[in-house]
Order: C-alpha cells, then sequence, then structure tokens
C-alpha cells in the first residue's frame, strides 16, 4: 500500500506514535519498580509482574526479566518451546504459540537446571 501522507505528516504521525508509546512506558513506571523488588528466585511472581505490563505475555515478560536479571531468568519464547518440545525436555501438548504460565515456568526451571549441572552457580540453584 503506497502511503499517500506528506513528509511533514508522516512525521507529525510518527511523533505522536512515539508520543503515545512514551506516555505508556511512564505509565508502566510502576510496575517495572515492583519487577526490581520481588524474590528473583520466585519464577511465578516474576512472571505475573511482568506481565502486568501492557502488551507482555510471558514470552515478553521472561524476556524482560532475562535483560534485567540474566542470572535468574531466561527468555522463552515459540522458538525455545519448539526446541524443547524436539529434544522431549517438555511435552508436546504446549502450544508455543500461546505460552501459559505454568508452560513458561517449566521452561525457565529447566534452563535453571541446566545451568546448574554444568557449572554455573546461583541461589537458584538446587543441585
Amino acid at each position: 500500500m503506497i502511503n499517500n501522507l506528506s513528509q511533514k505528516e508522516n512525521g507529525e504521525k510518527f511523533f505522536s506514535l512515539l508520543k503515545l508509546s512514551i506516555t505508556e512506558i511512564s505509565d508502566n513506571l510502576y510496575t517495572l519498580t515492583t519487577v526490581i523488588k520481588f524474590d528473583l528466585t520466585d519464577i511465578k511472581a516474576g512472571l505475573k509482574i511482568a506481565t502486568q505490563i501492557k502488551g507482555l505475555g510471558y514470552a515478553g515478560g521472561s524476556g524482560l526479566l532475562s535483560i534485567l536479571f540474566p542470572q535468574y531468568f531466561g527468555a522463552v519464547d515459540q522458538f525455545v518451546c519448539k526446541k524443547m518440545q524436539d529434544f522431549g525436555l517438555i511435552s508436546t501438548n504446549v502450544n508455543p504459540e500461546n505460552l501459559s504460565l505454568k508452560a513458561s515456568i517449566e521452561m525457565i526451571q529447566l534452563m535453571r537446571k541446566n545451568l546448574c549441572h554444568h557449572g554455573f552457580t546461583g541461589t537458584w540453584c538446587t543441585e
């Protein structure tokens, strides 16, 4: 589809969208502050808090947590899910395109377990 807007109109549209995004981000600062204050070993709590941010599901929430706390979280998405299914690590009944809280927790637990097994340490290691 050809965009019939002038360069000026495109610029104004872009900046109005940018302004909206900045507003949404600032509205979520409270949630981000809450994210930083939870028990990092509690995967379920972390995902529940992160997914309170508008637009973040379990994949996006785990991605945010993995950036903020890489020693505690890994990012899980449909591609990670499919690979874990290919290797028989999680059930093939899990829908990779609509990850549940339970499946997301299970995948992050598997990541943690695997890291502990290979010598990485953290307060979440149980081995």
